[in-house]
Parts: structure tokens; C-alpha cells; sequence
């Protein structure tokens, strides 16, 4: 079994090698690596204030439902942290596509959302794929775990319960949202504080006036 993990590592190396190398190729013509036809990773993470593994697994079928849609396919084991379940891992196009292909099938998963309530639920959500639709309506149904997040390359979706009222929030993250993100990822283990901490200007306001009466 060690054996066959080595081997699959290895050949997933020499794959992204591979990869690395013909976007290194394109750059040398100054291609744009954005509109470079090649395999694209993107980041998958997930954060449920639970150690019950039992609702991990239930979010995680439905998050490979949803992946498969975009053409996407879990490309690391995912690592899982202890305590409240924290989740890492990469998924990866099944075919060669530019990263603009990705972001219109992202966005066009989540173009018609606007906010409505559901059975004293608010849910942004209306003409979202089915299994966006899915991946939504589980974040619902795991009424033992009352925060949620689940980000998949510049998708973000939470569940907030507030007096016992879950909310369910969908958004596509800008380009500055995500390198937030990246360089902070615990701020997705707070569902309830992540918006705020993603409002960029907001924090920067919040410096400069703490500078001033420091001042």
C-alpha cells in the first residue's frame, strides 16, 4: 500500500513538472499565464465547528458532486486537522483549460443568486446548478453543526446560525478577497466574523484611525 502511494506521488510530481514546465514555455513567448492552456489547481477548504466525522463526510460528497461540475477532480489527500474539523487539500481540472475557463464556470454557477428566506432560513440561492443547489441545501440540513465554511478556489460559502437561525451565505470572492485568504486562511474557522475580516478597507480604516488616536 506505501509502495503504490509512493508511486501515485511520484507520477502526480512529474505531472505538475510537466505542467510547470509549459507554463514556464508560454511565459518565455510573454504569454499571459492566465490564458495558457494547462491543468489548473485550485485551493479547497473547509471548516466545520465539529469533531464529527460522520458530517464531514456527508459535506465532502456533495463538494465532489460540485467539483465534478466544474471539471474538477481532488487532486491531494486531504489533510484534516484535529478538534473542530479543518480541512485542506487541492482539486485539479480533468482536462486542459485556461484559468478564465474555470472562473466563468464558477461564475456562472452562481450567477443568478439573490437572497430569499426558506423556512425561516435566509438562503442566497435561486437559479444555482443542482449542485450548487446541493451543496447549499447539506450546509442546511447538518443542524448539529451550527458554523460552517467551505471554500472552493473563489467560491466561498458559509452558515452562520444566529438564535438558532442558520444563514446561508453565497459569494464569489474578488481577486483581493482571496489573497486575503491565502495569506490569513484561518479566518475561514470563524464563519461568523469572515465577511468583516474579508472587507479589506474596512480593516484599513480601522488601522489608520487606532494610528491616529496612538497619535
Amino acid at each position: 500500500m506505501k509502495e503504490k502511494n509512493e508511486s501515485d506521488l511520484r507520477i502526480e510530481i512529474g505531472n505538475l513538472k510537466k505542467e510547470m514546465a509549459k507554463a514556464g514555455y508560454y511565459s518565455s513567448f510573454n504569454n499571459k499565464l492566465d490564458e495558457i492552456p494547462m491543468k489548473r489547481y485550485i485551493p479547497v477548504d473547509l471548516y466545520l465547528d465539529t469533531d464529527d466525522k460522520s458530517a464531514l463526510k456527508k459535506l465532502n460528497k456533495v463538494i465532489k458532486e460540485f467539483l465534478e461540475e466544474l471539471d474538477l477532480e481532488i487532486s491531494t489527500d486531504p489533510e484534516i486537522f484535529k478538534g473542530s474539523i479543518i480541512q485542506k487539500f487541492w482539486a485539479v481540472t480533468k482536462s486542459i483549460s485556461t484559468h478564465m475557463d474555470l472562473v466563468m464556470k464558477i461564475a456562472k454557477s452562481l450567477l443568478s443568486l439573490r437572497a430569499k428566506r426558506t423556512n425561516n432560513m435566509e438562503v442566497t440561492r435561486t437559479d444555482i446548478s443542482d449542485a450548487s443547489s446541493k451543496l447549499s441545501d447539506t450546509l442546511k440540513l447538518l443542524k448539529n453543526v451550527p458554523n460552517i465554511s467551505v471554500r472552493i478556489g473563489s467560491l466561498l460559502m458559509t452558515k452562520s446560525t444566529f438564535k438558532d437561525i442558520p444563514v446561508i451565505q453565497v459569494k464569489n470572492l474578488t481577486k483581493e478577497e482571496t489573497i486575503i485568504i491565502d495569506k490569513k486562511p484561518s479566518i475561514l474557522n470563524n464563519p461568523r466574523t469572515l465577511y468583516k475580516n474579508l472587507d479589506r478597507k474596512k480593516i484599513e480604516n480601522e488601522i489608520r484611525k487606532k494610528m491616529v488616536i496612538n497619535l
